[in-house]
């Protein structure tokens, strides 16, 4: 009995110390570009329009048609979830600019670790008339360690309703001792 009135009463004081006008500390929260992807990849699944794909490796060009209903678009869709900011460690670590009217930037603040903050910077092109009508998405992401190096560019084009119709991802990986690999990826929807 003594022992549960002991750890009750610090566990009283404990809580009384601490200031009742302190709030936890915010994060800034920055474009959710994982929601944004997802939400494409549902409609998408439930429209099941056809995919125009053209691959290039090293100078080799490769092309692909595909029927809706063989498109897994979580697949095709999700190394650009890779660009998401809102990720626990990035928090803080992005400054947000405006350039221009229609033009949203997140760079990356400093120079930090690659390994921790593999995104360099992302972009947000909106429409003239219309703030919150997202055109085109544009990002970078870069790693680099002992054995390797990677730099990729992503962007992705929204049509006037906001679907995605074309989208782009191009790279280079460099292995020790061995030669770079250019590769690019271009899909074209077709509603």
């Amino acid at each position: 009995m003594n022992k549960q009135f002991l750890f009750l009463s610090f566990f009283a004081l404990l809580t009384a110390c601490v200031s009742p006008g302190r709030k936890a500390k915010k994060h800034e929260q920055y474009f959710d570009i994982e929601t944004v992807i997802d939400s494409q990849i549902q409609l998408l699944d439930s429209l099941r329009p056809n995919l125009s794909k053209t691959a290039l490796l090293n100078g080799k060009t490769e092309h692909e048609q595909l029927e809706g209903s063989q498109i897994n678009w979580e697949h095709e869709l999700s190394s650009f979830k890779n660009t998401n900011l809102n990720e626990p460690a990035y928090w803080g670590n992005y400054r947000k600019t405006h350039l221009g009217q229609t033009i949203t930037r997140y760079v990356l603040k400093a120079k930090l670790p690659e390994k921790k903050f593999p995104v360099k910077w992302v972009e947000l092109h909106y429409a003239e008339n219309a703030k919150h009508s997202l055109r085109m998405l544009k990002a970078r992401t870069s790693q680099k360690n002992e054995l390797f190096e990677l730099a990729k560019n992503y962007r992705v084009n929204f049509d006037e309703q906001g679907r995605i119709n074309t989208y782009l991802l191009e790279g280079v990986q460099k292995i020790k001792l061995k030669d770079s690999v250019h590769y690019q990826i271009i899909g074209r929807i077709d509603y």
